[in-house]
């Protein structure tokens, strides 16, 4: 008799410890779930964002070429300037 209530008493134990085991596992798999979720979320959030990226550096190769062409214009601007000034004062000059 004492054999049988300590194989019953060894098998709720067993079975006890296996469902923990169980629930634990459980717990373990939602939270890797949960895991490849935020995962998944982080990867598409960073395609997005990379998308984004490019596109704000294709942005400003455009300004920056818009900028380039006002530099020489205001250069050319400024030459054409002192140019006409030099012209000025030069017939102010034959005018005196």
């Amino acid at each position: 008799m004492k054999k049988i209530s300590m194989a019953a008493l060894a098998a709720v134990v067993i079975v006890s410890l296996a469902g923990c085991g169980t629930k634990e596992r459980d717990e373990l798999k939602a939270h890797v779930a949960s895991l490849q979720q935020e995962l998944t979320n982080t990867k598409s959030t960073l395609a997005t964002t990379e998308q984004e990226l490019a596109q704000l550096r294709d942005h400003v190769k455009i300004i920056e070429g818009e900028r380039d062409q006002a530099v020489a214009q205001t250069s050319e601007m400024s030459n054409e300037l002192t140019r006409v000034k030099e012209e000025l004062a030069a017939k102010a000059r034959k005018r005196k």
